[in-house]
């Protein structure tokens, strides 16, 4: 592993050393000045949200954090919009020193009811990839199975009733189903089935849904405001399932610009022209088809910047780095600069014309929640 690669192993005493004496923050603006950063969010929700107590901290942040991150990033990077990557693409103006974009998975409603409020607060863009299908929907099937399982409101037998009841499911000894991973061995085991089987055995399990489930993804309304406030709208897929896994990759691809395109009452031309793969899982022919299919700008889940030096963002993919909660506060909960400036400042950087393994994607299901 090449050195740059390598995270930096040193004490609590030396990170808040290192970054309140500014060198850190040097070795950012020389290292990182030709290099374009993507941070990825997914829930932004105060903790007195009712919605709170059912949210996965791995992807949801506080909005108190999520402040702490605008201020954290108005202060050592330029903040760009999805715009400023298609003009400098097609030879507009050069994208500034140590870029840095804002972006969501998925299509929370919490985005237009928190986190849009705060970005125009700091008068930051940013884009959310939305899952097409999901908008004026419950949520994604894990995210029921998920909020079932945190309330406690499914049992062992039920559980593993649905573990037994998978096609490949030679392993049935007990498990303990308080456990997360084993819950998330399940779910992963769940998304290789098809819709109409998946569908059948989660229904023998799930509760009616509530006025608060209904509230989780954005409605066609909520989109249209994040539309109207300088947040730019992006495609996460149709169904979010994985596009290489998909029974049909072109459908979810193309009927998820078409849908978009509905939704905001857009021109056929203006339709969206970024793409977030799902589950950050993609190889060459998805990538292909996603290019056929109108999109100009791919972004994966790989944890790595991008060359700011690029003139066609179409040959590019472009990297992101997930913002979670437990890797930039301290045990008590409080923001720490300095794990955030050590998780962005030292991250791999790839150039353009670089070509990575991008089928290594797909091996990487089972560790990938959204």
């Amino acid at each position: 592993m090449p050195p740059e690669h390598k995270p930096l192993f040193v004490s609590s005493v030396a990170k808040r050393f290192l970054y309140c004496s500014g060198l850190l923050s040097l070795y950012h603006r020389v290292r990182n000045q030709r290099s374009l950063t993507v941070v990825m969010f997914h829930q932004v929700l105060p903790e007195d949200d009712p919605r709170w107590p059912d949210t996965d901290p791995n992807w949801t942040v506080t909005s108190h954090l999520f402040r702490n991150c605008l201020e954290f990033f108005r202060r050592h990077y330029n903040v760009i919009g999805i715009d400023d990557l298609l003009r400098a693409g097609d030879g507009g103006e050069n994208l500034p020193a140590r870029p840095l974009l804002i972006t969501f998975d998925d299509g929370w409603a919490d985005n237009e009811q928190y986190a849009a409020g705060i970005l125009q607060e700091y008068g930051l863009p940013a884009v959310v990839f939305v899952v097409a299908g999901a908008v004026d929907q419950e949520g994604f099937w894990r995210e029921r199975l998920y909020r079932q399982w945190r309330r406690g409101s499914l049992d062992a037998d039920q559980l593993g009733g649905l573990w037994r009841a998978l096609p490949d499911a030679e392993d049935t000894k007990p498990r303990d189903w308080t456990s997360a991973k084993a819950f998330w061995a399940l779910a992963n085991r769940l998304d290789t089935l098809d819709d109409v089987s998946r569908t059948a055995l989660l229904n023998t399990i799930f509760q009616p849904s509530s006025a608060l489930e209904g509230s989780v993804m954005l409605s066609t309304a909520q989109l249209g405001a994040l539309a109207k406030a300088r947040i730019s709208i992006g495609s996460h897929g149709l169904t979010h399932t994985p596009i290489p896994l998909a029974a049909n990759p072109q459908k979810e691809l193309k009927d998820s610009r078409r849908r978009l395109v509905a939704l905001l009452g857009l021109e056929e031309r203006r339709a969206p022209l970024a793409l977030s793969f799902p589950h950050g899982l993609y190889n060459e022919e998805t990538v292909q088809l996603a290019r056929a299919a109108g999109y100009r700008l791919l972004f994966t889940s790989d944890p790595h910047l991008t060359s700011a030096d690029t003139a066609n963002w179409q040959t590019a993919l472009i990297g992101r780095l997930n913002i979670s909660s437990g890797n930039i506060t301290d045990r008590n909960g409080s923001f720490r600069p300095e794990l955030l400036a050590l998780w962005l400042f030292n991250r791999p950087r790839v150039f353009t014309g670089t070509r990575r393994k991008e089928n290594a994607r797909i091996s990487s299901v089972a560790s990938v929640r959204y």
